[in-house]
């Protein structure tokens, strides 16, 4: 943004000469013409226009091979502030992996109510199946439609939060879109399995007193058949690994397939219990 005591106005002359030194010094083998000079000019003057001092700007905005001297790539990118953040608690001047950079705070607002619309699918669809068992089983005709209320009712609450969710969806893809962090995907925290207590080890002696003196052993008793080996058990195969995709495609495809399929049971075994 330019500032407003160089907003309309070019930078002076001595501006493109300390830039040009700057290049001399870093490309002495490039060859500096005044073409090149004009094609990298405006980006120069808007860079002056924001307060941004020659050696700054020869630094950031000018890439070379050594012999050609171009506009960096990195220029034409910008990015609002607050874009990309930090993992949460990291260390002042510590690096870290880039895939555990936070995205904006508006995104992971965004995305954590897509997430908390996801866990009510997911709670509704198990409160009509619940419903639908207990519907097939009635013999009571009063109670069957009793129960199939209740199951439409859940269903317009499905269809309701379906529509939320997709809502929300291209809400966060606008989001990203804005801010330029549509390609960036970062780690989502697993959610550590909490162990189980470890169960209390009874001494030996107090079993063995427990279970009392051990009986001598039957002279006359015949050895018994050893017991057939049971097969080892063959391997389940496990799927093969698809392609990593968007995990907010992935939620918005698993709950826009949900309704349908779930229609299509519910009328099969209303059916069969007619």
């Amino acid at each position: 943004m330019p500032l407003k005591s160089r907003e309309g106005k070019l930078p002076p002359a001595n501006y493109y000469a300390q830039i040009f030194g700057h290049l001399t010094q870093a490309y002495p083998a490039a060859q500096i013409t005044p073409a090149t000079m004009a094609s990298l000019k405006p980006a120069w003057d808007m860079l002056w226009q924001a307060g941004r001092p020659a050696d700054v700007v020869a630094k950031t905005t000018c890439s070379c091979d050594g012999k050609h001297i171009t506009l960096s790539p990195a220029f034409a990118v910008t990015l609002p502030k607050g874009a990309y953040r930090g993992p949460k608690g990291a260390e002042r001047g510590a690096l870290f992996d880039p895939a555990s950079m936070r995205e904006s705070a508006p995104v992971e607002r965004t995305r954590r109510s897509y997430e908390r619309v996801e866990a009510e699918i997911q709670r509704a669809q198990s409160k009509v199946q619940k419903i639908e068992s207990r519907a097939t089983s009635s013999k009571n005709a009063e109670k069957q439609a009793l129960l199939r209320q209740q199951i439409a009712d859940q269903l317009q609450s499905l269809a309701a939060r379906q529509a939320e969710a997709a809502q929300i969806g291209r809400r966060l893809a606008d989001l990203r879109a804005s801010l330029g962090t549509a390609a960036f995907q970062p780690q989502l925290p697993q959610k550590s399995p909490q162990a189980a207590p470890p169960k209390e080890a009874k001494p030996r002696a107090a079993k063995k007193a427990a279970a009392g003196p051990k009986a001598p052993p039957k002279a006359d008793k015949v050895p018994a058949a050893p017991a057939a080996t049971k097969p080892a058990p063959q391997p389940v195969p496990q799927p093969a690994s698809a392609a990593p995709v968007d995990p907010d495609q992935a939620i918005l495809a698993k709950i826009q397939s949900l309704l349908p399929a779930l229609a299509a049971q519910l009328a099969g075994n209303l059916k069969k219990a007619g």
